[in-house]
């Protein structure tokens, strides 16, 4: 492929185009685009690289990046439009993990298919060792094409040992005859995790059990919900047709505080934040944070007269609960200091989030 490194650090750098082409010679084929031994690899565009192969049957693993030492760590990167194209075979078209850590990535786009008989499973990842840890991920739109052979399933993921943890998988796809369009698990640990609105003939989410996570298919398990996320704004499409929406959460999403922070081994989430805000980690790759109070005056004062006026505003953020609104109006501006204006009227009643207006009348002149 194009990169192969047994220790140092890769950092800011677009590894693409790159193609393993498997001849007749050889048996096993990994990472089209990076093959890890040990070192670290951080901060990079690892897209559009594959695997394939025309005549062979041969493993293939890894056509973005093949992890395959404890001392492996990925972070920060993104892993997108990566592609697994063989005969028999093949697993994880953008990540395989044989060990070492995944963490704070997007792994976005990448294509698995199969042209004959053969094993086939995880068209994003692939989470494979006892030292593998693939955490604090946005997996999405990720497909799974083979429809013959051994199908093992997981258009977002597929975890034989290793742990998935906080990760959100939404959007990927999955043949007709594989089980989890999200996420498929016979070995290893899923725990706080989001796994929704994936496909696999039908929606199909979840395969295989998990803990503290949420997929409609978890309806009972430890700490597992099987409600509407809540994200800020939903996707649409599965697989390499999808268009991303929002997946952080929105404010009262039921993942919030729900998952199991001594499963958490993150500082930080994929914005880069603090994973533990609250009592507890969020599901999912990112922690919901309260935002601030926040106002814009951007729509001004509109229906001027001489005497009267509509004074309007926009509530962005409402911050810990429903605020009463003030506006504040003069011949010169007070800035944040409340006394220095002349005249102040208060909104009536609390305000969520949105426009507000409030009409003013009895002005005299100039004032």
């Amino acid at each position: 492929g194009g990169v192969w490194m047994n220790a140092g650090t890769v950092r800011r750098c677009v590894i693409s185009n790159n193609t393993i082409r498997a001849g007749e010679n050889f048996y096993w084929y990994y990472g089209g685009g990076v093959y890890m031994a040990s070192g670290t690899v951080e901060n990079c565009w690892i897209m559009r690289n594959q695997v394939t192969n025309d005549t062979s049957y041969v493993y293939a693993k890894g056509g973005g990046i093949y992890t395959d030492g404890a001392g492996c760590l990925v972070r920060n990167c993104t892993i997108a439009s990566n592609i697994l194209d063989c005969n028999s075979g093949h697993w994880g078209a953008g990540v395989y993990e044989a060990a070492g850590r995944v963490e704070a990535c997007r792994i976005t786009g990448n294509w698995l298919s199969s042209r004959a008989n053969g094993e086939a499973g995880g068209a994003g990842a692939v989470v494979n060792g006892g030292t593998a840890r693939l955490e604090n991920c946005l997996i999405e739109g990720n497909q799974l094409d083979t429809v013959i052979g051994t199908q093992y399933g997981g258009g977002g993921a597929y975890v034989q040992n290793g742990a998935l943890a906080n990760c959100t998988v939404v959007g990927n796809y999955a043949a007709t005859n594989h089980a989890g369009g999200g996420v498929r698990r016979t070995g290893g640990s899923v725990v706080n995790c989001i796994v929704v609105d994936n496909w696999a003939g039908a929606v199909s989410n979840m395969a295989g059990v998990a803990t503290y996570s949420c997929a409609p298919e978890l309806t009972n398990g430890t700490g597992n919900i099987a409600s509407n996320p809540a994200f800020l704004w939903a996707g649409s499409g599965y697989g390499t047709n999808r268009v991303p929406g929002n997946s952080r959460l929105a404010t009262g999403s039921p993942c919030v505080d729900a998952g199991n922070t001594g499963a958490s081994t993150a500082t930080n989430d994929l914005d880069g934040r603090p994973r533990l805000v609250d009592a507890a980690v969020d599901m999912g790759c990112y922690e919901w944070k309260l935002p601030p109070l926040e106002i814009t005056n951007t729509n001004g004062a509109t229906g001027v007269t001489a005497s009267s006026a509509s004074l309007n505003g926009y509530l962005v953020a409402t911050g810990a609960a429903a605020p009463s609104v003030t506006a504040y109006w003069g011949p010169t501006d007070g800035g944040t200091n409340t006394v220095a204006w002349s005249n102040a009227i208060p909104f009536p009643g609390t305000w969520s989030q949105g426009l507000l207006t409030t009409n003013i009348g009895g002005l005299p002149a100039g004032k």
